[in-house]
């Protein structure tokens, strides 16, 4: 079983020995609210097209506010991967792989590679996003697609 597999105890347990959940804000609600119904958001741009994640009250590429909520398929490549041997608390499990995604609308999302050694990893390789329980919440997390 790996970290990202694992349930915390309670939802109201926030102690060095938990793992961390999520913690909404206004402006990322919209996200957390659609992991928890298994559906990838970011947000769209509808003057330049271009996606927005992490969640901005505007856009980062031509400076508007017309950003909408749209769903992601969720299927993407490593852009970028990392083996994490040294937990950051005694809650975690290691080895686990921590991966930079890009997503096929172009975006970038940090997360975490799952059911995978990172031997069986290699930069271009495709994933999809799986979502994790963890608390009250969902964690959106990747696997490589065969």
């Amino acid at each position: 079983m790996s970290t990202w597999d694992k349930q915390t105890s309670s939802s109201d347990e926030h102690s060095f020995n938990a793992l961390p959940e999520p913690s909404p804000t206004t402006l990322s609600a919209p996200h957390w609210d659609a992991c928890k119904r298994n559906q990838l958001l970011a947000q769209q741009c509808h003057s330049c097209q271009q996606f927005v994640f992490p969640p901005q009250p505007f856009c980062p590429h031509c400076v508007t506010d017309t950003l909408a909520w749209q769903r992601s398929p969720g299927k993407g490549r490593i852009y970028s991967f990392t083996e994490i041997h040294r937990p950051q608390t005694p809650a975690y499990s290691t080895p686990y792989v921590a991966a930079i995604i890009e997503l096929d609308e172009g975006w970038h999302m940090l997360s975490n590679i799952i059911d995978s050694p990172a031997t069986l990893l290699s930069i271009n390789q495709r994933v999809e996003v799986v979502f994790i329980e963890r608390g009250a919440s969902k964690i959106p997390c990747f696997r490589r697609t065969l």
